[in-house]
């Protein structure tokens, strides 16, 4: 299909990969020659680690490649060019070549500097790895992952190389893709989280996602993992045993807290999990696991136990508010749980319980799993949940309400400044410009009585100095009047 015939085409493609719903992660639209080269049109892949992918969206762009200049297999923003992009409805989605520096870096630049709403990795040329293999390979965060906020996705070179017979001369035809991130739905979603304690990523987010779990409950089957794991002998105290069966990561190396404490706390919290979380009554097979009290003690940890004691501390402060077991179970006495079975809990399943965190490990300490689907993306808990609610057959109103938790927040701030004003604004406006137009009003009486006044006054003025010299000429009269003749005459008898 020649280049300039599609163009018709396009907004309705836009429209109809927005709602339609579709498996797979990249789905080709345009040309029609392309999409048969693929099954169904899909292209599996594996989605990177960074990045925040359009979870329970659709994006339709137009896919578009630049040949690496400079040798540099798009890892500087000079090495390669791409068209801008066509339309606001029509993003480009970029495609680079894997190689010569790490995942991150590619994307970012496509994302700073190549106008990219995602970007798709073809394998390293001539490697003829498989789609499973390539979603076996993890595109790992190198520490600067959180730059990123477009998602990747990494193909076989295989799928890649049908596309570029497409996109470059001397076909040249437009490629129109679409890309999904489709979380296998169920009336309960399931979540599987895998934590450290005293890891701030990791306490981070439950801190933060205990005020959405509480909304969702029930509906979110969770379930968290803690990361054990064995060594072939203890090394600095990262173990609990001699065997080094059970060990741990020391979160802060030099610091006070040892892998072995870590071991610890994770048992704890594992047994306060157990001993609290339930099912809702009558309605078991639907419902997902619950415990507001672990909910309460994960959120409130952090700052409860501390890891880092200031050396002013006295030997009370640190045993009640340092990261350990008497910390630890004294928040547990706060939050209302049961001690005693917390601690029956830990000396009997203790075995069990970390032998199941040894043998159900993740790709990494901080994991997420959510309906047995890799989470790739921040650990947001907006983002987050709209993953989770986005894995609902029949999202639940909870949803609608944290989705748009910034919209509500904003009317109650205005709820609130009404309610302390007393009135509503539009009464204050209106009684405001009363006011104004009373003291103009005044102002204008007042003026008018100035005025008058004045006048008065002027003439009561003028009167009076009439009067005064109608008296003065009067008195002049009579006083020539009244000389003697002899006087008047000048002449003497």
């Amino acid at each position: 299909m020649a280049s300039h015939t599609w163009q018709p085409r396009l907004a309705l493609l836009a429209l109809l990969g927005i709602s339609a719903a579709l498996a797979g992660q990249i789905r080709v639209l345009e040309p029609p020659d392309l999409v048969k080269q693929f099954p169904g049109g899909v292209i599996e892949g594996s989605t990177a680690a960074f990045g925040t992918p359009y979870y329970g969206e659709r994006v339709t762009g137009r896919l578009v490649f630049g040949e690496s200049q400079q040798g540099e297999l798009h890892c500087r923003k000079e090495d390669y060019e791409v068209p801008p992009p066509m339309m606001p409805e029509l993003p480009n989605i970029v495609l680079v070549r894997r190689g010569q520096c790490n995942f991150v870096t590619k994307v970012r630049v496509a994302q700073e500097f190549k106008y990219a709403k995602a970007v798709i990795v073809a394998d390293t040329a001539k490697a003829n790895r498989t789609t499973t293999q390539i979603k076996r390979i993890i595109m790992a965060d190198d520490g600067w992952g959180e730059t990123v906020t477009i998602p990747s996705i990494l193909i076989t070179d295989r799928a890649a190389e049908k596309i570029l017979d497409v996109i470059l001369p001397p076909v040249n035809e437009t490629v129109i893709i679409e890309l999904s991130w489709d979380i296998p739905v169920d009336e309960t979603v399931l979540m599987d989280f895998w934590l450290t304690p005293a890891v701030e990523k990791s306490v981070q987010f439950l801190q933060e996602y205990s005020k959405y779990a509480r909304q969702l409950q029930h509906r979110l089957d969770f379930r968290p993992h803690y990361w054990i794991f064995s060594l072939p002998k203890d090394y600095k105290e990262l173990c609990t045993d001699e065997e080094a069966k059970y060990c741990a990561l020391d979160p802060d190396f030099a610091g006070s807290v040892t892998g072995k404490m870590i071991v610890e706390e994770s048992l704890r919290q594992l047994c306060l999990w157990d001993t609290t979380a339930t099912r809702v009554k009558g309605d078991e097979d639907r419902s997902g696991k619950y415990s507001e009290l672990w909910w309460k003690y994960v959120e409130r940890f952090p700052e409860a136990c501390k890891t880092d004691m200031s050396d002013e501390s006295t030997s009370d402060d640190r045993n009640t508010t340092q990261f350990g077991q008497a910390c630890s179970y004294k928040l547990m006495k706060d939050v209302g749980a049961d001690i005693g079975r917390v601690q029956n809990c830990v000396d009997k399943r203790s075995k069990e319980l970390l032998d199941l965190q040894r043998q159900t490990h993740a790709w990494s300490p901080t994991a997420m799993r959510i309906n047995e689907m890799r989470y790739s993306g921040p650990l947001d808990p907006e983002i987050v949940t709209k993953a989770v609610c986005s894995a609902f057959k029949d999202p639940p109103q909870e949803c609608s309400k944290l989705l748009n938790l910034k919209a509500v927040e904003l009317q109650q701030l205005e709820n609130d400044i009404e309610k302390s004003a007393g009135v509503p604004w539009w009464v204050v406006l209106i009684g405001t410009l009363g006011a104004i137009l009373f003291v103009i009003f005044l102002f204008v009486l007042y003026r008018c009585w100035v005025v008058r006044s004045l006048r008065k006054s002027l003439r009561y003025e003028i009167m009076n100095e009439v009067k005064q010299q109608m008296h003065t000429a009067d008195t002049s009269s009579n006083v020539g009047d009244s000389y003697p003749p002899s006087t008047r005459s000048g002449t003497s008898i």
